[in-house]
């Protein structure tokens, strides 16, 4: 049985591939992050907030003051300027609930309610590749997300907002390095190896200055749709990806993102475009791109790109060289030699997974690929169980083992698979999978009980045969309950989800489509009174019903309307060890257990229906 989901959901998250966890003596650092919510309360008391550490001031403090730093001031600006150009150029565009294209709210970044919260901190020694000639021992990121507390119609409300500041600094032994050599990366590593949480702040802090700041990166979720405006993908959503770099102590500039082309420079002059075709197709290029170390020149790069969702993989617009180069312009040599891709089209996906764009549509949260533990004062209905990605799942056990080479003395070795999955296991519920039309992909098996389905297509077809791995059996709660294929426009707010088909829920199960806020649709029941009866990989969730999104067009609290106008269904479970499928999240469940819901269901990663900043 097919239902039409309650009217609310029908109106209803940079760079950072993460994670170190804790352990005694010292930190375990598997590649994670270290992103305990008291952990980074304690950083942030012990001086690693973002105001003291970057932005001239004493101690933590509201975006209103940080505003007042000329430094934080720059960059807040060309955020405003990017959010006012996409206002200038759509009538529907706007702050409110009113209209039906949603803005987000730019005052967000100098109110006096909002602030940025440390989430994690992340030695990312495998970027070793992609440094400068004067540091080569990769970075350390600290990842602050925007958030806001005030009081409310009488409450008291928390939110965080989906905008990540990835602040990134180089690993060095000294401030100003002569020698970055193999040597002293190892010393470097082993330095962070012999931490314990007592030393950790101090130990940052004299790392982490100004002198030594690479970047500052931003990935904003600037605008969103509904799924009432966009019924066939279950909703739209636009990410703005940024780079800024400190031209001067007072002022940030943009800065060029890391093989992400500009496309409107390059399709605008035939001889850069010339260029780049011969830069991509040389030899050396290649061996890189199979490498997983493709550094493609500055003078080809932009200062700003847009990553779009939901099904981003499938999206013209986050494929930069369909963009720029037709079918016939991309002819190369023989594939056959290289391990990554053996064909042109999957060397086209292996560049565009280098670049920012194609790295965060690639197997995430809608845009993101990590996006904090919640700490304990945050609503129930809006937490996250498991904030990462099944991107960053995957590659965490690849730079777990680069970290681990340098602790050694050893070279790393600096190979990287696809962004989106590793071959060497095989892939679980929601992995990308291969259909067997592309021999790149022959290693791209599922795990037992598991097979590759053909959910999404493209059209035109790119002949890639990449699927999901999927139950073998009718759908249960959580899973897809629909199939489609995605046009592939230069505009991406032209894209339809055409051929749409059923894909069977199983006996006792309803289902809610596309429409209904769930790309791909989803099975479901009603939650039993007694949990014993869910089957396996499930687990009873908060859905919000009939009345939320009036109740905040209202401008009640959302932690009121979300007390108001929630329920529990059957969906699928999620946790560590089982990811969710693509732009989907695990959200907090009752109990220990996490349960994958559409990103734009959880308040806090969506732009609109938050109190107005003041």
């Amino acid at each position: 049985m097919r239902y039409r989901i309650y009217p609310w959901i029908a109106k209803s998250w940079l760079f950072a591939c993460l994670l170190l966890v804790l352990s005694a003596p010292g930190f375990s650092l598997d590649s994670s992050m270290l992103n305990s919510p008291a952990l980074m309360t304690s950083l942030e008391e012990e001086g690693l907030n973002l105001g003291k550490l970057l932005f001239n001031q004493s101690r933590a403090v509201q975006n209103d003051k940080l505003f007042d730093d000329k430094s934080y001031a720059s960059i807040a600006s060309t955020l405003t300027s990017d959010l006012k150009k996409l206002k200038g150029a759509d009538r529907y565009l706007s702050v409110t609930m009113a209209k039906k294209h949603r803005l987000f709210n730019a005052q967000w970044l100098q109110s006096k309610d909002a602030f940025y919260e440390l989430i994690g901190v992340v030695p990312r020694f495998d970027m070793a590749p992609f440094g400068s000639q004067k540091f080569r021992c990769g970075e350390t990121r600290l990842i602050y997300r925007l958030a806001y507390e005030k009081k409310w119609k009488g409450s008291d409300v928390y939110s965080r907002l989906p905008l990540i500041l990835n602040v990134v600094f180089w690993n060095t032994k000294n401030l100003e390095p002569k020698d970055h050599s193999p040597k002293l990366c190892s010393a470097i590593a082993r330095d962070w190896n012999a931490l314990r949480k007592k030393d950790l702040a101090a130990f940052l802090l004299k790392k982490m200055s100004r002198k030594n700041l690479k970047s500052i990166e931003v990935n904003m979720q600037a605008v969103r749709w509904p799924s009432t405006v966009r019924p066939d993908f279950g909703g739209y959503a636009e990410y703005i990806l940024r780079v800024f770099t400190q031209e001067n102590k007072n002022r940030f500039v943009p800065s060029t993102l890391l093989n992400t082309l500009d496309t409107a420079k390059i399709k605008s002059n035939l001889n850069l475009k010339k260029e780049l075709k011969a830069f991509l197709l040389s030899e050396r290029s290649l061996a890189q791109a199979d490498n997983g170390t493709l550094r493609i020149p500055e003078k080809f790069l932009a200062t700003k790109t847009t990553s779009f969702a939901f099904h981003g993989s499938h999206r013209k617009a986050n494929r930069h060289l369909d963009l720029i180069f037709n079918s016939q312009e991309l002819e190369g040599p023989s594939w056959s030699k290289y391990n990554t891709f053996k064909s042109k089209q999957a060397w086209k996906r292996r560049v565009e997974d280098h670049s920012c764009a194609g790295c965060h549509q690639g197997r995430s949260i809608a845009g993101f690929h990590f996006v904090g533990k919640d700490k304990e004062k945050s609503f129930f209905a809006n937490k996250i169980f498991f904030a990462q990605s099944g991107h960053l799942r995957e590659d965490k056990k690849r730079r777990e083992q680069f970290f681990q080479e340098l602790v050694q003395g050893k070279s790393p070795k600096t190979f990287r698979e696809f962004s989106e999955r590793s071959p060497k296991e095989k892939g679980l519920y929601g992995a990308h999978c291969t259909l067997g039309k592309d021999k790149s992909f022959r290693e791209w098996t599922c795990a037992n009980g598991l097979k590759c389905e053909n959910l999404v297509a493209s059209k035109p077809s790119d002949d890639l045969g990449i699927g999901v791995c999927m139950p073998k059996t009718a759908g249960t709660g959580g899973d897809p309950s629909e199939t489609g294929t995605v046009t592939q426009l230069a505009n991406p707010r032209k894209d339809r989800v055409t051929q749409k088909k059923e894909r069977a829920c199983s006996e006792g199960y309803s289902s809610f489509d596309a429409r209904d806020g769930f790309p791909s649709g989803i099975c479901f029941k009603e939650c039993p009174a007694h949990k014993k009866q869910l089957k396996e990989g499930e687990a009873c969730g908060l859905i919000a019903f009939n009345g939320f999104n009036p109740c905040l067009a209202r401008g009640e609290a959302f932690t009121k309307c979300l007390s108001q106008f929630t329920g529990e269904l059957v969906l699928k479970s999620c946790g560590r060890s089982a990811p969710c499928r693509n732009d989907y999240v695990c959200a907090k469940a009752k109990g220990e257990k996490g349960v994958c819901i559409p990103p734009y269901f959880l308040f806090q990663l969506r732009l609109d229906g938050h109190p107005k900043p003041s």
